[in-house]
C-alpha cells in the first residue's frame, strides 16, 4: 500500500491577486488560485451563473434529426421506448423524459414503455436481454430512445434496426471508433467526432434533457401545445442531481448554473422525493450537494446495485408523499445491505491485494463479490493504494466476469483508454479475452472471459506500468495549504460556502494542518470511522475520520491520545436543535515517517 504524502496544491498569484481585486476574502482567493479558476470581470458569473450560460441544444451534432424523429412519433401516436442506465444518471433522466412526454408534450403515457436494466439480470447498457424485451414488447415499439447508454452497443442497434425499430442514442460516454453506433438513426452525443457542442462535460440526463427541450421549443413553435404548458426548466431538479452524482466537471458553467438552479427547485420541497428529506425521520431544512452526494445519490445507485432500480425510478417520480416515503425507507435498508456487502467485500480485496499494493494497477476476482458494488470496491482500492484498478465479479452468464475499473487518486492515466490498449495487445497476442468494455478516464465497465482472467491482468498491468511513468511509492493528497487556529471556524465555512457548488475538478475545499490528538476513539456499527478530539496551540477542534480503518488501517489505529498528526480535513457544521456546530472532516492522516 502507498504510503500517504500530503502536499499543497501549487498557488497562481495573478489569479490571486484578481480575485483580491473584485473582493474575495483572502481564503477564497487563495481557493481559486489553487485551482486556477480566473473569473470574469464581476467574477458573478461562475458564482452565480445563469441558464443563459447553457448552450442551445442545436449545437448538438444530430439534435436536429433526433427532434424531427420524435415530433414524428407524438404526432402519430407511436409507442415509444425509453432505455436508460440504472445508476442516478440514468434514471434521473428516464424521469425527466417521462415528465417532459406527459406533462410538457402532452403525450399519453399510456405510449410511452419503460426498459431500464438491472444489473444482475441484464449487465449494463442496451444489452442482448434488454434488446429481446424491447423486440417481445406488446404492443410492439417503434422508436426507443436511450439515455446514459447506447453508445458502445452496435451489435443491438442493428437487431432493433433490422426489426423496424429506430433508435435515437442520447449519451456522453466516449464514442468507441472500431464499434461506432451506426445503426443508431441518431447519435446525439457531445463527446462524437465534428459535434460542435462546445461543453463536453455534461452528464447524460443532461444530454437527454436537451434534446427533448429542443422537442417542446418546436411544438410550440408548431402550435401544437400551449405557451402555457410547463418547460422542460421545471425538471432540472433532476438534472442537478444526476450532474453531482456523475461527477462531471464543476468547473463548466453550464453544470454549475444547473445545479445551483436544480438546487433551488429541490429547496421548494415541491416534488414528494424531496419533501421525504425534509419531513422524513432526519429533517433537513436546506438540501446541499453534498445532501444529494452522500445521502439522495447513495440510495439511489444502491437499488439498481443491489436489485431492481425500478424502485428508485419510483421514488423519484413519486406522486404522494406517503409512497415515496415508504420507498424512501426500503432503499434505506437496500442501501444498509449494500453497506454489509461492501465491509465483507472489501476485507475479502485486501486480502486478494497483498503485496501488489506496491504495483502500478491491481486487477482482483472472487466469487463472493458482488456485481451490484463491484465499482464500490474499485474505488475503494484505487482510493487506498493511489493505482488504477479493475474489480471482476461473476455475471449471470456462466463462464463472463464483468468487471469495474476506476483510477487512483491524482491519476493522469485514462482508464478507457488503458483498456482499448490492453485490447490491442490481446489481438497482437491473438488473444480475445475481451468482450466489450467503455467508460470515461477515471471510470470504465469491462466484461471478459473468465478463462481468460490471468492473461488480462498480465496485459493491463502492463499497459499500466508503461502509461502510469515513474515517481516515488506516495499516494499524493492534495490540500488547499494550512489555515491559521483563528480561521478554522463557522465564519469561514460560509465563506467557502458562497463558493459553491463543489464537485469533480471543483473540489470542496481541503486544508492540512499538523494537530496534537487528545482523544481518539472507533466508532460506528463496523468501529470504522476515527472520533477524535484535535488541539492546535490553545484551540481545539472535534474531527471525524470516516471509514478510517479501511482507508488506512496503520495509520489509523496508530492515532492514539498524544499522538501528533498531520491531516488533509474539510470544514464542515453540524446543525442539532438549531445550534451549528464546527467539525473537521477528516480525509486522511499523513504518515508519521513521511
Amino acid at each position: 500500500m502507498k504510503k500517504t504524502l500530503i502536499q499543497e496544491r501549487p498557488r497562481e498569484k495573478s489569479v490571486y491577486d484578481a480575485a483580491r481585486v473584485q473582493g474575495l476574502s483572502h481564503i477564497q482567493a487563495d481557493i481559486l488560485c489553487r485551482r486556477n479558476v480566473l473569473l470574469d470581470e464581476n467574477g458573478k458569473t461562475f458564482f452565480d451563473p445563469k441558464l443563459r450560460e447553457i448552450p442551445a441544444p442545436h449545437w448538438l451534432k444530430n439534435c436536429e434529426l433526433a427532434m424531427e424523429r420524435i415530433l414524428t412519433a407524438i404526432e402519430k401516436g407511436e409507442n415509444i421506448g425509453l432505455v436508460t442506465d440504472y445508476d442516478v444518471d440514468g434514471l434521473t433522466a428516464h424521469a425527466v423524459a417521462k415528465k417532459a412526454f406527459t406533462e410538457c408534450f402532452r403525450f399519453s403515457k399510456h405510449l410511452l414503455h419503460s426498459f431500464v436494466g438491472n444489473r444482475l439480470q441484464d449487465g449494463y447498457g442496451l444489452t442482448d436481454q434488454l434488446c429481446a424485451r424491447i423486440l417481445a414488447h406488446d404492443p410492439p415499439v417503434s422508436l426507443v430512445i436511450t439515455a446514459d447508454c447506447g453508445v458502445s452497443d452496435e451489435k443491438r442497434l442493428s437487431v432493433l434496426k433490422q426489426a423496424g425499430i429506430d433508435v435515437i442514442v442520447t449519451d456522453h460516454h466516449l464514442v468507441p471508433e472500431d464499434e461506432f453506433p451506426y445503426s443508431a438513426f441518431a447519435l446525439v452525443n457531445p463527446q462524437q467526432r465534428d459535434c460542435s457542442y462546445p461543453d463536453k462535460a455534461i452528464s447524460g440526463c443532461m444530454v437527454c434533457w436537451l434534446v427533448l427541450s429542443a422537442v417542446r421549443s418546436k411544438l410550440l413553435e408548431r402550435g401544437r401545445i400551449s405557451p402555457e404548458t410547463p418547460t422542460l426548466i421545471s425538471l432540472l431538479d433532476y438534472v442537478a442531481l444526476a450532474t453531482i452524482a456523475d461527477s462531471v466537471s464543476l468547473l463548466s458553467l453550464t453544470n454549475r448554473a444547473v445545479v445551483k438552479y436544480g438546487l433551488r427547485q429541490i429547496n421548494l420541497f415541491s416534488r414528494d422525493c424531496w419533501r421525504v428529506m425534509q419531513f422524513g425521520s432526519r429533517p433537513v431544512s436546506h438540501l446541499t450537494e453534498e445532501d444529494l452526494a452522500y445521502q439522495v445519490s447513495p440510495r439511489i445507485n444502491g437499488a439498481g446495485r443491489m436489485g431492481d432500480p425500478q424502485l428508485a425510478l419510483d421514488f423519484l417520480l413519486a406522486d404522494c408523499y406517503k409512497s415515496a416515503d415508504e420507498i424512501f425507507k426500503k432503499l434505506t435498508e437496500i442501501n444498509q445491505l449494500r453497506k454489509k456487502h461492501e465491509v465483507d467485500s472489501m476485507t475479502i480485496a485486501h486480502g486478494l491485494v497483498g503485496s501488489t499494493g506496491s504495483h502500478k494497477g491491481i486487477v482482483v476476482y472472487h466469487p463472493d463479490f458482488h456485481p451490484g458494488i463491484a465499482g464500490i470496491i474499485a474505488s475503494r482500492l484505487a482510493e487506498s493504494y493511489g493505482v488504477p484498478v479493475v474489480v471482476f465479479s461473476t455475471t449471470a452468464l456462466q463462464g463472463i466476469l464483468t468487471g469495474s475499473c476506476r483510477t487512483g487518486g491524482a491519476s493522469t492515466v485514462h482508464i478507457r483508454n488503458m483498456l482499448a490498449e490492453t485490447a490491442e495487445m490481446e489481438k497482437y497476442a491473438h488473444q480475445q479475452n475481451i468482450i466489450s468494455f467503455g467508460g470515461h478516464k477515471s471510470a470504465a465497465g469491462i466484461k471478459i472471459h473468465q478463462k481468460g482472467l490471468d492473461q488480462f491482468r498480465k496485459f493491463f498491468l502492463v499497459v499500466i506500468a508503461k502509461n502510469a511513468g515513474e515517481g516515488e511509492d506516495f499516494k499524493i493528497i492534495e490540500t488547499d495549504g494550512s489555515l491559521a487556529s483563528t480561521e478554522i471556524s463557522l465564519a469561514t465555512v460560509d465563506e467557502i460556502g458562497s463558493l459553491a457548488p463543489f464537485g469533480q475538478h471543483f473540489e470542496h475545499p481541503a486544508f492540512s494542518n499538523k494537530f496534537i490528538v487528545e482523544s481518539a476513539k472507533f466508532v460506528g456499527i463496523d468501529e470504522d470511522h476515527l472520533q477524535l478530539t484535535l488541539r492546535m496551540n490553545t484551540s481545539q477542534y472535534r474531527g471525524i475520520w470516516f471509514r478510517a480503518r479501511t482507508k488506512n488501517k496503520d495509520v489509523a489505529e496508530a492515532t492514539v491520545a498524544g499522538s501528533k498528526i498531520n491531516c488533509a480535513y474539510q470544514l464542515s457544521s453540524n446543525e442539532f436543535r438549531g445550534k451549528k456546530s464546527l467539525q473537521l472532516c477528516i480525509s486522511e492522516v499523513e504518515d508519521a515517517n513521511n
